[in-house]
């Protein structure tokens, strides 16, 4: 998932800074096993915590899941923040189904921020 700012909204290095961001380019193909790798909104900042929230199509609930029990433990580079998305169906509550196309969906999330 691509995420990036509303209104520009960056943090400084060491704030921890609630801040909205709009998740977009979800998967083409959504796999339970992998998830969804959601990248990080800025250059050097990082998402500390990311909360649920529903797609604008109302269609989809998204939950954030760290790859590492440790703080930035499981980010693979400075751009992949270590969270996945996992997807879910708002009307039957079960995950989004293997091969679900999920690129047009976004979603309006609230999330702490700090600079790397």
């Amino acid at each position: 998932m691509q995420t990036q700012y509303l209104q520009n909204q960056t943090a400084q290095y060491g704030d921890l800074k609630p801040a909205m961001l709009l998740g977009t380019a979800g998967p083409s193909s959504y796999s339970q096993t992998t998830r969804d790798p959601v990248n990080n909104p800025g250059t050097g900042d990082y998402i500390e915590f990311p909360m649920t929230a529903e797609t604008l199509s109302k269609t989809y609930r998204v939950e954030f899941y760290p790859l590492a029990t440790t703080l930035r433990e499981g980010a693979p580079s400075a751009a992949v923040s270590g969270w996945v998305a996992r997807w879910f169906v708002v009307a039957s509550g079960s995950e989004v189904s293997n091969g679900t196309n999920l690129s047009a969906e976004q979603l309006v999330f609230g999330a702490f921020i700090s600079q790397l």
